[in-house]
């Protein structure tokens, strides 16, 4: 199930034909981290530019793990709330609200 997933994630398996939209606050953030990194490379030695490469390029990795697991807990949490709302004993919402 996980490979699955993980295949809908990367792209490798498509339902249907997808546009991603990035919301300003999106937007906003790329533009910072590229105007940085711009900035970074402009006042760095040559000697530390292959060094802030391997470190944008790990943190690009971890970033495309973390969204390839938050993938996969959204779809699990919302197969799993399709289940308990197709469910016969279905609790009901106030069963899992704070006292």
């Amino acid at each position: 199930m996980d490979q699955i997933i993980r295949d809908l994630y990367c792209g490798r398996y498509e339902v249907f034909e997808r546009e991603y939209h990035a919301r300003p606050e999106y937007a906003k953030a790329l533009d910072e981290i590229l105007r940085i990194g711009q900035e970074i490379e402009g006042v760095a030695p040559e000697e530390l530019k292959p060094l802030f490469q391997r470190y944008s390029d790990a943190c690009s990795i971890l970033s495309n793990i973390t969204g390839e697991e938050e993938y996969l807990r959204g779809y699990r949490l919302g197969a799993q709330m399709m289940l308990a709302a197709f469910s016969k004993e279905s609790p009901q919402a106030s069963d899992h609200l704070p006292e």
